[in-house]
């Protein structure tokens, strides 16, 4: 059968079941790997195509055809400079429904491995940085069966904002009584090696309609207002 533009023909299918029943431990990057080799799927550059792979093994899992090796967490125990944990970033061009399930992971300051994906990506690639972020505050990554894809994180809102504060239309009482109903979506990241149309809007839509629970859960309070500011021009 053709997959992303490649026949996976049934000696090939059987060569992973076997390679996965054989080793249970390999990884899926591992695999993938070797797959590319024994089908010589190359780029231009002649770079193994593995991303494309892990996508068409994805499809061929979903489809029953085969069982891939399960998940891996992220572990970052040997990797501690920034520069080492850029090489890790996913690189995906393809679209939303190829790409398929995607999921928020919360991050808190007890999770030292994702705390530290979480704050690379951004200090890296967001032009704010990483923080710091005032006030209540939760934060999350955006994960795939591809790895993770971003981050964002939704802060305490701030005590003045004109544009905020003139759609609302409520003055110092009410505003002071009320604000802690308000939350502010202070940081907000698709890495830039993900190229996938609408997945930012898929991710927000995600975000939306767990915040409100999330954010009673760690502050106490339910939120009835999502803020975020437009800092493209940064």
């Amino acid at each position: 059968m053709q997959i992303a533009g490649r026949e996976f023909s049934d000696d090939i299918i059987e060569r992973i079941r076997e390679r996965v029943r054989g080793d249970p431990s390999v990884t899926r990057t591992k695999l993938s790997r070797e797959v590319c080799e024994w089908m010589n799927w190359r780029g231009p550059d002649g770079r193994l195509r593995e991303m494309s792979c892990r996508v068409a093994l994805l499809k061929l899992a979903r489809c029953e055809i085969l069982e891939l090796p399960p998940a891996r967490c992220i572990s970052f125990t040997r990797q501690t400079q920034v520069d080492g944990l850029n090489e890790s970033w996913p690189i995906v061009e393809m679209t939303l429904s190829e790409l398929g399930p995607v999921w928020l992971v919360p991050v808190d300051s007890r999770q030292a491995e994702l705390s530290k994906y979480w704050w690379t990506m951004l200090q890296t690639h967001h032009p704010l940085g990483a923080g710091p972020l005032c006030g209540a505050q939760i934060r999350y990554l955006v994960a795939s069966d591809l790895g993770m894809l971003g981050a964002l994180s939704f802060s305490a809102a701030a005590w003045r904002l004109a544009a905020r504060d003139k759609w609302i239309g409520w003055d110092d009482t009410t505003r002071q009584a009320e604000l802690t109903k308000v939350v502010g979506n202070s940081r907000f990241l698709i890495l830039p090696t993900v190229k996938v149309a609408n997945l930012a809007s898929r991710v927000l839509s995600l975000a939306a309609s767990r915040i409100a629970s999330d954010w009673q859960k760690c502050c106490g309070v339910k939120p009835v207002l999502l803020g975020s500011v437009d800092i493209s021009h940064r």
